[in-house]
């Protein structure tokens, strides 16, 4: 199976540069708003101009999930090829198409949708450390092509793009409460029975969208959940403690993108089961006080 000849990366930050990073391809452009210098040679910078992505086999997304939707509107006016699709953002679309990988679909109608999803900070991916993920798609001919133009890390296959993403996304909002754990002075043992109840609860929700609770037990379930909630260098689990440390929501989120804020919105709206979301949100955006997070999970 040959790999991608011409890939692009949408977006910038610091997730957008590791996957950049790991491509092998013989052309890689990487779209930011911001200049960004010391890229590998094998990757050409451009400050958005959209008028490149006509040729490319393989779009590789990156941008935070709150300017998906818009980046999708952007772009697609200028991929009239049909280009293969990989989400590398772990959230939700904030209007009627809940699915990042619906909305996509929506706006590209003949191309095929991967899904990039596990445990993987993107320094880590920079410093080229062992690395494996979830690469979950309809078509196993999409991830054999990516299998093939990306090094340093393990891809394994799925076909469950519904519980990959539901995982990816809400293991941001578990990973807050992880955070507010730390930041109240709770150590191991309570910790762990947070994380413990949030891969029940994570199923759930997963089969309640329509995925296979399998996936709870994959790279981007359990694996994502485990990294995610045990590093403060997590930017929701930072939150978090950030949240209890200030005593202050607006201080805590300053300067951070915390894609588990919103996805704990989204998720209230969906009526989900989950106690330790349920807590979250009161605590986010009701002003209820961060014991409650112990009623959730015990």
């Amino acid at each position: 199976m040959n790999n991608y000849r011409k890939v692009g990366i949408i977006g910038g930050g610091a997730w957008g540069l590791a996957v950049a990073s790991l491509q092998n391809s013989s052309k890689v452009i990487l779209f930011s708003r911001n200049n960004i210098e010391n890229l590998p040679k094998n990757v050409s910078f451009i400050t958005n101009n959209f008028e490149y992505l006509s040729d490319l086999d393989c779009i590789f997304i990156t941008t935070p999930s709150c300017f998906f939707k818009n980046t999708i509107l952007e772009i697609k006016n200028y991929s009239s090829n049909n280009p293969d699709i990989v989400i590398c953002t772990k959230g939700f679309s904030q209007d009627d198409v809940f699915l990042l990988s619906d909305l996509v679909a929506l706006h590209y109608p003949k191309s095929q949708i991967g899904i990039l999803s596990g445990p993987n900070f993107a320094s880590e991916v920079m410093e080229k450390m062992p690395t494996s993920s979830l690469l979950a798609s309809k078509s196993k001919e999409l991830f054999l092509k990516a299998k093939s133009s990306m090094d340093y890390i393990k891809l394994h296959y799925s076909t469950d793009i519904i519980g990959a993403q539901i995982c990816g996304a809400i293991k941001n909002v578990f990973a807050i409460a992880s955070g507010m754990l730390k930041g109240m002075g709770f150590r191991e043992n309570t910790h762990c029975a947070m994380i413990t109840k949030a891969l029940l609860e994570m199923g759930d929700i997963v089969e309640m969208f329509g995925g296979e609770r399998e996936t709870t037990f994959s790279l981007a379930g359990i694996g994502d959940l485990m990294l995610t909630c045990n590093s403060l260098v997590s930017r929701n689990t930072s939150f978090g403690y950030d949240v209890v440390k200030y005593g202050c929501i607006t201080k805590a989120l300053t300067g951070k993108t915390v894609e588990g804020y919103n996805t704990s919105l989204l998720l209230r709206e969906k009526n989900t089961h989950s106690q330790i979301i349920k807590a979250i949100y009161k605590i986010l955006f009701e002003d209820a006080p961060t014991d409650i997070l112990l009623q959730a999970i015990f």
